[in-house]
């Protein structure tokens, strides 16, 4: 069986598109289910609840729907992909969903009820896949089987989409995941009971707004996010910078964990991508940088 094939039956596809592209919609483009005249709503960091209401106008009658991050914004929100997709479909229209941020490895959109997913394999390469539209040759999903039609014969055969599809499969990869998942549930769970932090969200949480749909979406965890906010307008700035970050950057690698300061809704606050470090070597070093604020 080959890479591609593997990563189909991963994501239960009918089909993978591989390509070379700058962003998602490039992709989408290029493998021809976003085609010229086609009607799309793109959610940047939209607000669930909002983007379930089908009421909502696009301009005309909308054919695609497009949520750019399944796990987006300050509070890390995940989206209940059975009422997004129900939504489109009564819009007239398929709903597409970017998994880059949980990977093909830590979610299951097209068995939720994405007709279309796109993931960006590494930089510059995407993957895109389109659910099966039925069983038996009955077709149950009429807009997955559209985005299917128009897909075109084949993606490209680059070396680069190559290696990236050959790395996306490997069992070094899909085990560096898994620890990260680990290590995002650990830390999380430190930072929730931390009397010293005042809010932690992550989609593994009980107290999390969206923890059933990220229940039903994600895989083998929740992913490899956290995101913490300190009361105090310049702790999370201080915070960072304890951490080793500076003022000038937005970013940090702390023992192979990603630190970022991001401006949020209510002030900064700091968004971990959890690496393959000690995650206790992490929290003690995070719990000293509190104990100084």
């Amino acid at each position: 069986m080959t890479a591609l094939e593997h990563y189909a039956n991963r994501l239960h596809a009918r089909a993978v598109r591989v390509c070379e592209a700058a962003s998602s919609l490039e992709a989408l483009r290029k493998v021809g289910i976003l085609r010229e005249g086609t009607v799309a709503g793109v959610f940047v960091n939209g607000e669930v609840p909002e983007i379930c209401k089908p009421a909502f106008s696009l301009g005309g009658e909308p054919s695609l729907f497009f949520l750019e991050d399944a796990v987006h914004g300050e509070h890390l929100r995940v989206p209940d992909v059975r009422s997004l997709a129900a939504a489109a479909h009564e819009a007239h229209a398929s709903l597409v969903l970017d998994i880059s941020s949980p990977t093909s490895f830590g979610c299951d959109p097209l068995d939720a009820g994405a007709s279309v997913c796109v993931e960006r394999l590494r930089a510059g390469v995407y993957a895109v896949c389109v659910a099966r539209s039925g069983k038996r040759g009955r077709v149950l999903d009429s807009y997955a089987e559209q985005a299917f039609r128009s897909l075109v014969p084949e993606g490209d055969n680059s070396a680069a989409c190559r290696d990236a599809l050959g790395h996306a499969y490997s069992s070094s990869y899909q085990q560096s995941l898994q620890k990260r998942f680990d290590f995002a549930r650990a830390f999380a769970e430190y930072a929730a009971a931390n009397p010293l932090i005042d809010s932690c969200w992550y989609p593994g949480l009980a107290s999390h707004p969206d923890h059933a749909s990220a229940a039903s979406l994600l895989r083998h965890g929740f992913g490899s996010l956290v995101s913490i906010g300190l009361s105090g307008e310049s702790s999370s700035l201080r915070v960072f910078q304890l951490l080793g970050g500076t003022e000038a950057e937005q970013s940090h690698l702390l023992g192979g964990t990603t630190v970022t300061l991001l401006k949020g809704e209510s002030g900064s606050y700091l968004l971990f991508n959890m690496g393959e470090g000690n995650v206790f070597e992490l929290i003690d070093q995070v719990d000293n940088a509190l104990r100084k604020v």
